[in-house]
């Protein structure tokens, strides 16, 4: 009789650490920089905003948010955008790491009741007309 041996059992590979806020140096003309995954939204194009996302490297977060509006080249504007250390990051939903928000977006941030938006900077809210100013501007903001 033949009896087959077995291999014995690997040991257990350890987990990898936790990425950090500087997820992936990249080293850049001599400047230490890092890629982030950064997320963002458009203004309604007409009825619904068109998602997008990309890698920027930049030296913080904030920095590659304001690269990315900078940037930005979607017809209707951008309304809020979103970074994360990783799109790995993102997956599995960790915090982002800064937001950037259009005017409009900051304006609207907790607003409860009926929104309706005919255009940018211009609708109503719980049936009372508004005007946002500059709604297309914007700025990164602490999460």
């Amino acid at each position: 009789m033949n009896f087959a041996v077995a291999a014995p059992p690997r040991p257990l590979r350890k987990r990898a650490p936790p990425i950090t806020a500087l997820s992936r140096p990249v080293l850049n003309g001599g400047m230490n920089m890092a890629e982030f995954y950064v997320e963002a939204n458009s203004f309604a194009a007409p009825f619904f905003s068109d998602t997008s996302h990309a890698y920027v490297e930049a030296k913080t977060p904030a920095q590659a948010l304001e690269q990315f509006a900078a940037d930005y080249s979607h017809p209707c504007g951008l309304y809020a955008a979103t970074v994360y250390s990783s799109a790995d990051a993102r997956n599995k939903g960790e915090k982002p790491l800064a937001r950037w928000l259009s005017n409009q977006a900051r304006q609207l941030q907790g607003v409860t009741g009926s929104i309706r938006m005919d255009a940018p900077g211009k609708g109503e809210i719980n049936g009372e007309p508004v005007e946002i100013k500059d709604p297309k501007v914007g700025r990164v903001v602490s999460e």
